[in-house]
């Protein structure tokens, strides 16, 4: 087609009719290199389809543990919502940092699950407080 030689007829013809022998180990060696080349291909497809499929399931399971770790950090939050209702806040009131202390002591699981240790609440509730000098509930949550 293009006007380059043909590899039935002006290779593998006069090699079959001049020696059977070698023209059978040159077309062996040709479907050897043929079949490597192919196995070697389909290898490197199958190995990136598998990569791209791990990869995949690796992102959905690290999707779903943030999921989960947002599941329990809100659950935590609404114990600690609930905390304070039980002592007649609701979320829109004023609260001074001696009512999140009491708080703190009389339900300290809540204060662990929400990892919050007392000197991180207490300066996170001064700089709440600078910006306005009180404090709602809501905010502290």
């Amino acid at each position: 087609m293009a006007g380059g030689t043909e590899w039935g007829i002006h290779l593998v013809y006069p090699l079959l009719e001049e020696d059977a022998g070698i023209g059978s180990i040159f077309l062996l060696g040709t479907l050897l290199i043929a079949s490597l080349v192919l196995v070697v291909v389909v290898g490197g497809l199958v190995t990136g389809v598998f990569l791209e499929r791990v990869l995949y399931l690796s992102k959905q399971i690290e999707d779903a543990e943030k999921q989960e770790e947002m599941r329990v950090l809100q659950e935590s939050l609404d114990n600690l919502a609930n905390a304070f209702a039980d002592h007649g806040f609701a979320r829109e009131d004023h609260i001074t940092w001696p009512d999140v202390t009491r708080i703190m002591q009389e339900y300290p699981k809540v204060w662990v699950e929400i990892k919050v240790a007392e000197s991180d609440a207490k300066s996170m509730f001064a700089q709440l407080q600078e910006l306005d000098h009180f404090t709602y509930l809501d905010e502290f949550l």
